[in-house]
């Protein structure tokens, strides 16, 4: 676990146990330079206990760049639970975690992530001071900065912004790939949907006169652009051979299966918008709800993931690089300015 600690750059890697209440939980800190570590609280049955730490810190050095890249006073943590969310979670279980969160002392802020919701923070925030998603649903600004990704990809290529008559076929229509399809048919854009659930996938397909295909022919799909709105490695050697579009912008988490899969979505002039970029409208909501402000500060920032965008696609096509590289280093860049600043104050309840 120290190898993996030392190659990602973590500053923190704790794990947590308690046999009362069953909990076996990760909590990873990457960097805190620009802050404290904000990030989710996933709980899923991961078949080994490496596989959960493994996820653990590859998620908290993915939301140090996020936090970067968006402009934010945060840093990148996150932390999973070893168990089934739809059997094994209990008060219990959720205030044991909160018990050792708080042993942080605000360095780390969770949030919501895949497996819990905003009522499972409301129970770690009764052990734990400082707790994110507990005011407005995060979703709909995560699918609001995809939607400006989106936006910002057709004036990149057109010259225009309009989706009217634009094909998006979108992958995963849960509560950020619905929110998003429903904006996208808002602007008259034609939609193909599909899901692991198929039932859900006909579902909100009805309600926006939109189709559907099986979830194995997604990716086949010509369209405009194609929206990851699912799992992790969207974009793997299966997909990267059938891939029909001319943008892939969603609100997955590491879209790219291995780094390689950006070098030819680069190569072959398909126009990737990173996805902790796209994605970053719910960090974004969290970080102003930290500091007191109101969803409508939120919604203001969340459209600047465009501007953000904007400036990744310019730099990539002048150094001739994937936009994820570029996206790298822009967020490495705001991070190394502020560390040459010294050691960071400690961090006050209320702020960031």
């Amino acid at each position: 676990m120290f190898d993996l600690i030392r190659e990602g750059g973590h500053e923190l890697a704790m794990l947590c146990h308690d046999a009362e209440s069953g909990l076996r939980a990760v909590i990873a800190i990457h960097d805190t330079t620009l802050g404290p570590a904000l990030g989710g609280v996933r709980i899923a049955p991961y078949a080994t206990d490496e596989d959960a730490v493994r996820d653990a810190l590859r998620l908290a050095k993915a939301m140090t760049y996020k936090a970067s890249l968006a402009g934010l006073n945060l840093g990148g943590g996150k932390s999973v639970i070893i168990a089934d969310p739809a059997r094994d979670k209990s008060e219990a279980l959720l205030r044991s975690m909160g018990r050792y969160v708080q042993v942080l002392g605000g360095r780390y802020i969770p949030g919501v992530d895949s497996g819990t919701t905003q009522d499972d923070l409301r129970v770690l925030a009764l052990e734990a001071d400082r707790v994110s998603c507990v005011g407005a649903d995060p979703s709909p600004f995560t699918a609001a900065g995809v939607h400006a990704a989106i936006h910002a990809a057709m004036r990149h290529l057109h010259g225009s912004p309009e989706l009217t008559g634009r094909r998006v076929a979108v992958q995963g229509v849960g509560h950020v790939g619905a929110a998003l399809a429903g904006l996208l048919a808002r602007d008259g854009a034609e939609l193909v949907l599909s899901d692991a659930r198929m039932d859900l996938a006909e579902a909100v397909a009805g309600q926006l006169g939109a189709r559907t295909v099986e979830p194995d022919q997604i990716a086949a799909v010509a369209c405009d652009v194609f929206a990851p709105c699912a799992l992790g490695g969207a974009i793997d050697d299966a997909v990267l051979g059938a891939l029909d579009a001319a943008v892939v912008a969603g609100a997955a988490n590491n879209v790219l299966a291995e780094p390689y899969h950006g070098v030819e979505l680069h190569r072959r002039g398909v126009l990737y918008a990173p996805d902790y970029c796209a994605n970053a409208g719910g960090i974004i909501l969290l970080a102003e709800e930290l500091l007191g402000h109101d969803a409508a500060t939120a919604e203001r920032r969340v459209r600047g993931i465009a501007d953000t965008l904007d400036r990744i696609w310019r730099r990539s096509r002048v150094e001739d690089l994937p936009p994820e590289s570029i996206a790298d280093r822009m967020a490495e860049e705001r991070i190394s300015a502020i560390r040459r600043l010294g050691p960071p104050p400690v961090p006050q309840r209320g702020t960031y």
